[in-house]
């Protein structure tokens, strides 16, 4: 039976390996120190050469393994010990049964480590089957003398880990200049192509397949654009086309003599409106048609536009005058001579000036304000009043016919309205849209619930719940949409009113004086006017609060905002309205759809 004990040298150490034959044993050497034992061992010589090993060279050969703190064994695979370092188990002792080498007796394989607990302290178990000879080795070391060299390790992997961090920050950073900003750069280009800009994108300076991705993006760019430019030329030629055609077919005596026949039959039977209306249509097709020329003089194409104005925006007002030339009216009209006397101009009485009705007040009419470009608002067309449920009397009723309303726009709730319903003379539609209404689209009906949510939980004091209600009724009102949308399609005259004619009321004759273009003074005017119509409702809810205003003045002022309004409220919309769009351009288009050009037909229409 062969035994080797075999311990590695260092590569960087030059051994000197002696070797000393005693009897049937070798010792092999390193500088002096054993390192390895070679045995050749039979039955007879056995016992006397393990006796010899652990009583000589068994202490100085094992201790070369340098486990200062850890012990060694030697055993067979039944457990038998046949040689042992820094324990106190003798080779009678069956190392098997111990608890420590349990694992390694049961595995299989032929080697391994792992770990064992004892009295508090982790050992580290290894162990190798020599197949050659049948022999285990086995060890034990406590784990703190094997992790007690790891320092340099730790250094080792925390600067590998500082490195490689740093490695991938460099990384990202070389990514992110040289791949991900192009490519957002390129993004943000087409998402500005898909809005309708063909704008180039610059290329990076690096030439790989991101500047060639740029390069064929520019391309498809120019492409697009002359692509653009050739559809834009074709349908140029094809309207001039058709233009010509159209014209070629038109017989333009014939279209002249009609109108005029039609112009001289209205200026006879002395229909002015539409005698000055079939002349500038026939202006309008003369300067459009241009004799089947293609190009038009700059003065004419004034001209069109100016008829083309009138044929849209309507009305008799004359536009600015044209620079260069003196005004003259919009109309190039023959003045049409009659025997009969002129009729004398209607006679108005001041802007804001309550209509005579008996059953009410605070019914009046924004005829006569100063609006855009000193002009003013027409008369009889746009009234604001009160429910014509108050105007019961013959007089007032027949007062009411008279003024031709082809619309009665009721700004109450539901409530106010089935309580007391309107008169609606002939020839007029009632349409019943509440003007003040929650968020949740909840029409107000000013009860404590209403009141509560409208102040936001806070106590009503002095104007609070009045400004509560204007800032309400800016946003999404449904009342006030339906009223401009009237007034654009030409429904007048048209009447617009709530129960006293001053809150809701009073704020829809704002919106529609300022559409007018009309100055904040007149618009605030128009608004604190209520109290002078309705002076005789606040003068008696002064007096019937009489003893509580002497003990707290401050109250006369909240009972002013129920019977009337308050001054300072007409400038409070207005600024609201600044501060929270803009201007107020700005919120008529937001709110209602009037456009700058909506706006300039809406004057148009009701200033003269």
């Amino acid at each position: 039976m062969n035994f080797y004990g075999i311990r590695e040298l260092s590569n960087n150490t030059k051994s000197v390996l002696s070797s000393v034959a005693k009897g049937n044993k070798a010792i092999i050497t390193d500088n002096g120190k054993p390192t390895a034992i070679l045995l050749n061992i039979n039955e007879d010589n056995f016992e006397t050469v393990l006796n010899c090993v652990q009583q000589m060279e068994a202490q100085t050969a094992l201790s070369a393994l340098e486990l200062y703190s850890g012990s060694v064994w030697i055993s067979n695979y039944a457990g038998q010990v046949l040689l042992s370092y820094g324990s106190t188990l003798s080779t009678s002792q069956n190392i098997g049964q111990d608890s420590r080498f349990s694992q390694a007796f049961a595995q299989n394989r032929q080697y391994g480590t792992y770990s064992y607990q004892e009295d508090g302290t982790d050992y580290l178990i290894s162990y190798y089957n020599a197949v050659e000879s049948g022999w285990k080795y086995l060890s034990c070391v406590p784990e703190d003398i094997v992790l007690s060299g790891s320092g340099g390790a730790r250094a080792f992997s925390l600067l590998a880990l500082l490195c490689g961090a740093l490695g991938i920050s460099l990384g990202s950073l070389i990514l992110y200049r040289y791949v991900v900003r192009p490519i957002s750069a390129l993004m943000s280009h087409l998402s500005d192509m898909e809005q309708g800009t063909l704008a180039q994108a610059p290329v990076p300076v690096q030439r790989d397949e991101i500047s060639l991705l740029f390069h064929r993006y520019n391309q498809m760019i120019q492409r697009l654009q002359k692509l653009i430019d050739e559809i834009y030329v074709q349908q140029l030629l094809r309207k001039q086309a058709e233009l010509s055609f159209l014209q070629s077919q038109m017989d333009e005596h014939f279209l002249y003599n009609t109108l005029n026949t039609i112009y001289s039959q209205a200026s006879h039977e002395h229909a002015d409106t539409s005698a000055r209306m079939i002349l500038t249509l026939s202006r309008y097709f003369r300067i459009s048609l241009s004799q089947g020329s293609d190009k038009l003089p700059l003065d004419q194409l004034a001209d069109l536009l100016r008829s083309y104005l009138m044929e849209v925006l309507g009305g008799a007002a004359s536009l600015p005058p044209r620079r260069g030339r003196p005004a003259k009216p919009f109309y190039n009209f023959p003045v049409l001579s009659s025997t009969a006397p002129a009729a004398a101009a209607p006679v108005h009485p001041a802007p804001g000036t309550p209509l005579p009705f008996a059953g009410g007040h605070n019914f009046r009419e924004l005829g006569g304000y100063e609006a855009d470009e000193g002009k003013h608002v027409k008369w009889g067309q746009i009234y604001r009043g009160i429910t014509t449920a108050c105007l019961t009397s013959a007089a007032d009723r027949k007062l009411l016919d008279s003024l031709g309303l082809r619309l009665i726009l009721d700004l109450r709730s539901g409530t106010e309205a089935a309580a007391a319903p309107d008169y609606v003379p002939d020839g007029a539609r009632l349409v019943q849209i509440c003007g003040l209404c929650l968020e949740d689209g909840k029409e107000v009906d000013f009860s404590p619930e209403d009141r509560f949510t409208l102040l936001k939980g806070m106590p009503d004091e002095g104007n609070r719940m009045a400004r509560a209600m204007y800032e309400r009724m800016l946003h999404g009102n449904k009342a006030y949409k339906e009223l401009f949308r009237a007034l654009e399609a030409g429904e007048t005259p048209v009447l617009f009113h709530c129960s006293g004619g001053k809150d809701r009321t009073g704020v829809a004759a704002m919106l529609i004086l300022l559409a007018l273009g009309a100055s904040d003074e007149i618009i605030c005017a128009d608004f604190v006017q209520s109290n002078t119509c309705r002076k005789e409702e606040i003068e008696a809810l002064w007096a019937e609060h009489a003893e509580e205003i002497a003990a707290r003045p401050e109250q006369k002022y909240f009972y002013l905002g129920i019977s009337g309004v308050h001054p300072d409220d007409g400038p409070f919309v207005l600024q609201t309205i600044r501060e929270q769009y803009g201007t107020t351009d700005a919120y008529l288009e937001a709110e209602y759809g009037l456009t700058p050009a909506r706006l300039m037909r809406l004057r148009r229409m009701y200033l003269e």
